[in-house]
């Protein structure tokens, strides 16, 4: 007979709704923080300077959200990738060092930099 116990760390013993809620809820919360973000500087932006400002301001959020939303799309394929492996029993790859992964964030952060500078004035005109 199995125990229906939930061990610490087990995710396929008992109930899935507690798993997943404790799963979603850092996701949920920086949703909630960006959104909060956005709002307070709609706000500020739209009281103080005006409606141009505001536009900008809420595009350039739109714009933040998309990458952001990048980003999270690479999260979750690497996240699969690896819960794969490790439902196969593989091994896990050596650590990479920290640096390589430094340089890489560095080259992307400057290349989405680079192409926002480049497309400023299409953009926000």
């Amino acid at each position: 007979m199995m125990s229906t116990t939930r061990t610490p760390g087990a995710l396929t013993v008992g109930p899935l709704r507690p798993v997943i809620l404790k799963l979603a809820a850092p996701a949920v919360a920086m949703m909630a923080c960006h959104f909060c973000f956005n709002l307070i500087d709609a706000i500020w932006v739209g009281r103080l300077i005006g409606p141009a400002a505001l536009a900008a301001v809420s595009t350039a959020g739109f714009y933040v959200w998309v990458l952001l939303s990048l980003g999270e799309m690479v999260e979750v394929g690497l996240i699969a990738v690896a819960a794969r492996r490790h439902a196969r029993g593989c091994p896990m790859p050596p650590p990479v060092p920290p640096v390589p992964r430094f340089l890489y964030a560095l080259a992307a952060g400057t290349v989405v930099s680079l192409l926002g500078w480049r497309s400023r004035t299409p953009c926000f005109t």
